[in-house]
C-alpha cells in the first residue's frame, strides 16, 4: 500500500503538476516511480500474497505467468540491471526527454516504463517472491553495489550538461518568476540522482 501510495503521489499530486516546470521535480518524480515505489511494491511480496490468497487454478496461472520465459528473461540480473541503468540515460540524453515534456501520452508511457523496470530491478534483489533462478545473498549484494557508481556517474553527467541544460527549451518556455534558474534547478536534479544511488 505504501508503494502504491507513493506512485499515486508521484503521478497525481503537485509533483505531477510541476514535473514539466522544474527539472528537479521531474527527477524526484522519476526516483519515486523507478526506485522507491517499485522497491516497496516488491517488498510487499505481491506474488506470494496472491498465491496465498487464491485457489489452486489461480495459483497455477500466476506461477505460469511468473515463470514465463519473457518474465524470466526480464528479471535476469544482467537484463534488469541494464534496463534499469539504461532507462535514465536513454531518457535524459536523447530527444525523448523533450518529447515527454511536450506530449502527455509519451510522458505517461515513460512513467509506466519506470514502474515496470523498477519492479524488474528490485525483484531479484529482494528474493521475496518465487523466481526460477533466485540470486544468492552475495550475488544480491554485488547486484546492488554495481548500481551505486552508475547513479554517481549519471548525476555527474547531468551536472556537467548545465552548459546546455536538459529540456531547456521546454522549461524556459514556462513563464515563472519564482524558484531557481534552469541551470540551478538542473544542479539540484543532478544532486537528487546522486543521492538516489546512496539510498540504494
Amino acid at each position: 500500500m505504501t508503494g502504491l501510495t507513493l506512485i499515486a503521489i508521484a503521478t497525481m499530486s503537485g509533483i505531477a503538476s510541476y514535473d514539466d516546470v522544474l527539472f528537479s521535480v521531474h527527477t524526484g518524480q522519476h526516483i519515486l516511480l523507478g526506485m522507491i515505489g517499485p522497491f516497496l511494491l516488491v517488498a510487499g511480496a505481491p506474488l506470494t500474497l496472491a498465491l496465498q490468497a487464491s485457489g489452486r487454478p489461480a495459483q497455477l496461472v500466476l506461477l505460469r505467468v511468473a515463470h514465463h520465459p519473457l518474465i524470466a528473461a526480464a528479471t535476469r540480473p544482467i537484463v534488469s540491471w541494464t534496463l534499469f541503468a539504461g532507462t535514465l540515460f536513454g531518457l535524459y540524453f536523447t530527444p525523448l526527454f523533450d518529447l515527454s515534456l511536450r506530449n502527455s501520452a509519451v510522458h505517461g508511457i515513460i512513467h509506466l516504463h519506470f514502474i515496470v523496470i523498477g519492479f524488474a530491478f528490485w525483484w531479484p534483489a529482494t528474493g521475496l517472491d518465487p523466481m526460477r533462478r533466485p540470486l544468492s545473498y552475495p550475488s544480491r549484494m554485488m547486484y546492488l553495489l554495481w548500481s551505486i557508481p552508475f547513479h554517481a556517474f549519471l548525476g555527474l553527467a547531468v551536472l556537467s550538461s548545465t552548459v546546455h541544460p536538459l529540456g531547456a527549451h521546454e522549461y524556459q518556455a514556462v513563464l515563472r518568476n519564482w524558484g531557481p534558474s534552469v541551470v540551478s534547478d538542473q544542479r539540484l536534479g543532478a544532486g537528487l540522482l546522486w543521492i538516489s544511488g546512496e539510498l540504494v
